[in-house]
């Protein structure tokens, strides 16, 4: 399955995500795309605690790695620690579990 295009062709910029993990399901603040390209997905994530936004560039592949892992991750077969651990930088993660429980949700995974 090619996730880079399943990205390219059905999230487009201003549209948000809903933070999900494995053991919380939805939880947290939302982030919002803001520019899809070529090499990453870049996104604004809000903190409603610090009030703050932080700003995030994904690459295609850090979502790859973490969609190889997706069944596991969400089967909760392996921990955080286990999927961060897998050569991703741990802020990333959050961002691949959001775009991949969207694209789910929406059916196209």
């Amino acid at each position: 399955m090619d996730i880079k295009k399943i990205i390219q062709d059905n999230l487009k910029p201003g549209k948000e995500l809903k933070n999900w993990t494995p053991l919380r399901g939805y939880n947290g603040d939302n982030i919002i795309i803001t520019k899809i390209d070529n090499n990453s997905i870049d996104f604004d994530a809000p903190s409603s605690k610090k009030k703050t936004i932080t700003k995030a560039s994904v690459p295609y592949s850090a979502i790859i790695q973490i969609y190889e892992l997706w069944e596991d991750i969400k089967s909760g077969k392996l921990s955080r620690t286990q999927y961060t651990n897998s050569g991703i930088k741990n802020h990333f993660t959050r961002y691949c579990l959001d775009i991949l429980k969207e694209l789910e949700n929406e059916g196209l995974i």
